[in-house]
């Protein structure tokens, strides 16, 4: 009977499945961006003091970017006012490295000398992974969401001040009506209200809108006919007529239905100007946001590179295996894209 071992359908190549004796070691290390630190100390890939360390390098730049040649900066890639991590101070090495001057054994010296001492300290004991770290938290957790909440914001506020034009545009509308029907229940032009108080006296307006019984008699007369004229009972019913001998009657009365009028005149154009105000303002929100928008790609590439030379830094440090920073990072850069 021959054996197990033996049949060649079920024949494994050396180190292939269980029987592989360094499987734990090919599988990728998956690392919360949060716990990065704490998870490299207590593996003892990056020093306990590193956050002591890490100072003792800003000082040193603080220092050294005072002697930059004036306009380096802005010859690096991103902003010329971007600070100085690890990765930005590589690159002043780098550029000051393209004409500096080198040592009798072929070392930077001078300005670039400088800088070339600082990425040392920077990668000494992997202290820039502590920075990256940190880095990458204060984007996720803090830069990131705060502009995303801005520019949503800003996105809110153009909707409503669409909103709100509307409603404007609408009330406008609705308020030339009313003062269009006001002025013809009165029989006078919308132009504007100065029918009642300019050149044509109440005589005048009774005379023009008066049935021709009351027309042809003036304006102190119309009370006895009252009395004495039955015809002109039916005439009273008439609401222009009312309002004429109101107006000719009171004094007070046409300055409260002037007012009035006027009043109802200057509606539309407040909400035309309300109108027009809610454009203004869609129109701030609109560059902010497009203020933001590239504040916030920039700093996502920065996360997204950062990110990916940690993973690859740690990589060396494990004997090759892949590493991946997980957690709330990805999601953020998956959004932000």
């Amino acid at each position: 009977m021959s054996t197990a071992s033996s049949d060649p359908r079920i024949a494994r190549k050396t180190g292939e499945g269980y029987d592989k004796p360094n499987a734990d070691q090919e599988l990728p290390i998956d690392i919360n961006y949060q716990k990065l630190p704490e998870w490299l100390v207590s593996r003892q890939k990056l020093p306990a003091d590193w956050h002591k360390r890490l100072e003792a390098i800003k000082s040193k730049i603080s220092e050294a970017e005072k002697e930059l040649p004036p306009g380096l900066l802005s010859q690096l890639p991103g902003p010329a006012d971007a600070p100085v991590d690890y990765f930005r101070a590589l690159q002043i090495r780098d550029k000051l490295a393209e004409s500096g001057e080198r040592t009798l054994f072929g070392g930077l010296s001078g300005q670039a000398g400088i800088w070339d001492k600082i990425v040392k300290a920077y990668e000494n004991g992997g202290v820039f992974v502590g920075e990256a770290a940190q880095t990458m938290i204060q984007n996720v957790d803090y830069e990131i969401p705060y502009l995303r909440k801005q520019m949503a914001k800003c996105n809110q506020q153009m909707a409503d001040a669409d909103r709100r034009h509307a409603e404007y545009s609408r009330s406008a509308v609705t308020c030339a009506n009313n003062y269009k029907k006001e002025c013809e229940k009165l029989g006078i032009s919308g132009a504007g209200p100065a029918g009642l108080s300019g050149s044509s006296s109440s005589s005048d307006l009774l005379r023009a809108l008066a049935p021709d019984v009351v027309a042809s008699t003036d304006a102190g007369d119309v009370g006895h006919m009252l009395a004495c004229v039955e015809a002109l009972l039916a005439a009273l019913n008439d609401e222009k007529l009312r309002q004429l001998l109101m107006i000719s009657s009171s004094s007070r009365y046409m300055e409260r239905l002037q007012g009035s009028l006027q009043r109802k005149a200057g509606q539309e154009a407040r909400m035309l100007a309300a109108a027009a105000e809610t454009q203004a303002r869609k129109q701030e929100s609109r560059a902010t946001l497009v203020g933001l928008q590239p504040k916030l790609a920039e700093i996502v590439a920065e996360t997204r590179s950062v990110k990916k030379a940690v993973e690859a830094s740690l990589a060396k440090q494990f004997a090759g295996r892949r590493v991946n920073v997980l957690g709330e990072i990805n999601n953020a850069l998956t959004a932000a894209s």
